[in-house]
């Protein structure tokens, strides 16, 4: 899910002018939901990609490129820091996404209809356009009429409309090389099914 910012934010997308990114800008106008945060952390215990050096061979340093949703650096392997006469960052190493304020059991203590999607069959986002999609694999139908299973259907968005309403648990959890909330929600996102 957040692996577009990731590239959005590299050296490498500045370059090719693929980035719809600018330093010190926020990364979603009119942002109501939470800040997004992103870090490279290459020193998370069991993390995928927690390592001392990159693939060239150089010192991996950590750092932050979103901070409150404003894009505050680039981050540049050796190649792109050439190119772009930038600091040479590192490769990205495991994706750091900060916490929100409430928790999951908070996510679902208004009057509305949620979906919680435990796992897709496939996740696709777009690094370039922020567009993604998937379809559902496990997941559940949460209202005040109670609790349904719910699989077959699929969620589709893009950053820059979803990320608008999105709200972070403050419960986190390590899975690979991502490191953040445990629970994203998201005011509005296409869902499709029955």
């Amino acid at each position: 899910l957040f692996s577009p910012l990731v590239f959005q934010t590299s050296g490498r997308a500045y370059f090719q002018k693929q980035s719809m990114l600018k330093i010190n800008e926020e990364i979603v106008d009119s942002a109501n939901g939470d800040k997004i945060t992103l870090k490279s952390n290459s020193n998370v215990k069991n993390g995928l990609k927690t390592t001392k050096f990159d693939e060239d061979g150089a010192p991996l340093q950590d750092f932050t490129v979103i901070e409150n949703g404003i894009f505050k650096k680039r981050w540049n392997d050796v190649r792109y820091s050439e190119y772009n006469k930038e600091e040479h960052t590192g490769n990205f190493a495991n994706i750091e996404i900060g916490t929100g304020n409430i928790s999951m059991d908070e996510f679902t203590d208004d009057e509305e209809t949620i979906y919680y999607v435990m796992s897709f069959s496939s996740f696709s986002p777009d690094p370039i356009s922020g567009t993604f999609g998937g379809e559902i694999r496990h997941g559940y139908e949460v209202s005040k009429n109670g609790i349904i299973p719910v699989k077959g259907g699929s969620v589709s968005g893009s950053i820059n409309e979803s990320f608008k309403n999105i709200y972070l648990s403050k419960e986190k959890v390590l899975r690979g090389e991502y490191l953040g909330p445990k629970a994203v929600k998201f005011k509005s996102l296409n869902i499709t099914g029955e």
